[in-house]
């Protein structure tokens, strides 16, 4: 039984591995992280330095104007430290600051800062410039400057170099750490999906279902118990199927054995013709139902070997099956053609017939005109009949016309003819249809009885 309905992917669709997925997933979610805090760190680094030197502004001018309630005197420009100064007007700062800022696009409460680049590199001073508005209306207008040294000396007495290493170092002990956690996890992970693996490739001893053991997660665990359900229905499943092959063995037979041996004693007491006719009918019936009820029990026990074999000419036995369904062809236009070279084989009777007697009604029931051509030779039976030009041009579609055939089917003529070894198949072309049938040579799957050495 072919399982590929349970894998809908279509070929060459490369299934992706759970393990493979979760680690690509967990390290690009690291990442992500890394980069995310990275940035906001230093958006709040930049945004903290900003507000503290805005407050440490504002503060001053606060101070600066509590002092001009009490002191009129106060000088237009007033340095509070060797960089920062106050003043009641713009026009009052240093040239440089007047150069760097434009009055108009000065916001009071809003802190301004400018860098001053010289050439390639760093900048070498930060300009900053706050308005704070007073009670009285006025403003007042607070510069400063930072300078940013390149001395490596006084780099490492800022600290900039420890602060460097700090972070490069944190970084890379945070990987590391996240790593090994990480390899812990998955190694933890995959040595119970291992063992849950293991477990399922041998549930086939039912004591093994029954003591399931702990996976460690609630997940794995369910799946197990899942798959243990599964094989224990299958189990139950295959035990009823062994149980009616064995009572259907008898019970399939009995009635069938019955019906051929009335027909043997009404063929003694048969006195007209038609009564004779009649009878041989069901003689060949009951004898069909013989074989084809032999066959399918013998299909249902999935190791046996099929060990009644006999010496057979398989283009008697075609024609015996052209004879049997020849009233198939009552009322069509066809032309039937043999071409059948006698060659006896050490064969499985029944199968055979079985087979043949399908090609042939096939053949014989979904023609409705043109020839029908069989050949036999070599081992190979090829039964070939055309295809009306009303039928449908699809081959798809001409070969789903004999699959839907009332009898056996050509599903289970594959099936028995992969148990025997033998090839079947079932060619399509633009108007013809073929069955071509190969006995096999190579008896591995049967078994031979010792009468026939």
């Amino acid at each position: 039984m072919s399982l590929s309905f349970l894998n809908p992917l279509k070929p060459g669709f490369q299934v992706r591995s759970l393990r493979q997925e979760f680690r690509r997933s967990l390290l690009a979610l690291f990442i992500i992280l890394v980069l995310v805090y990275s940035v906001g760190l230093f958006f709040y680094f930049m945004a903290g330095l900003d507000t503290a030197k805005r407050l440490e502004m504002k503060n001053v001018a606060l101070s600066y104007a509590a002092q001009m309630q009490q002191n009129d005197n106060l000088s237009p420009l007033t340095p509070i430290t060797r960089t920062l100064l106050v003043a009641e007007k713009f026009e009052d700062l240093p040239k440089e600051y007047q150069s760097i800022f434009s009055k108009e696009d000065l916001v009071p409460g809003k802190l301004e800062a400018e860098p001053l680049e010289k050439g390639d590199g760093p900048p070498e001073f930060i300009y900053f410039v706050y308005v704070e508005p007073t009670k009285d209306g006025k403003r007042l207008y607070l510069a400063d400057k930072l300078f940013i040294p390149k001395d490596e000396l006084i780099h490492k007495t800022f600290g900039f170099w420890n602060l460097e290493l700090i972070v490069f170092a944190g970084a890379g002990f945070s990987i590391l750490v996240f790593l090994l956690v990480f390899h812990f996890l998955t190694r933890r992970v995959n040595e119970r999906i291992n063992a849950l693996q293991s477990w399922a490739d041998q549930l086939k001893a039912r004591e093994l279902v029954e003591e399931r053991p702990d996976f460690n997660y609630r997940e794995l665990n369910k799946i197990a118990d899942h798959l243990a359900k599964s094989v224990m229905r299958i189990a139950g499943f295959v035990d009823r199927e062994h149980a009616f092959l064995r009572h259907a063995s008898h019970e399939l037979r009995t009635p069938i054995t019955i019906i051929f041996g009335n027909a043997e004693l009404l063929e003694k007491i048969a006195t007209s013709e038609q009564q004779k006719e009649i009878n041989a009918r069901i003689q060949r019936a009951s004898h069909s139902m013989q074989t084809i009820v032999a066959t399918l029990l013998w299909l249902g026990r999935e190791k046996e070997v099929y060990t009644d074999l006999e010496l057979i000419d398989p283009s008697k036995m075609i024609q015996q099956c052209v004879e049997d369904h020849r009233y198939l062809l009552g009322g069509k236009e066809i032309s039937l053609s043999l071409e059948l070279e006698d060659e006896t084989q050490l064969l499985p009777a029944a199968p055979l017939e079985i087979i043949l007697a399908n090609m042939v009604r096939n053949a014989f029931q979904h023609s409705q005109s043109g020839v029908i051509k069989i050949v036999a030779s070599q081992g190979e039976i090829k039964v070939m009949n055309e295809i009306a030009g009303n039928q449908p041009s699809d081959p798809f579609n001409k070969s789903t016309v004999f699959e839907q055939d009332k009898g056996i089917g050509l599903s289970l003529i594959r099936r028995m003819a992969e148990r025997l070894n033998w090839q079947f198949a079932l060619i399509t072309t633009d108007n013809q249809v073929i069955a071509h049938l190969k006995l096999s040579s190579d008896k591995k799957n049967i078994s031979i009885n010792q009468k026939y050495g």
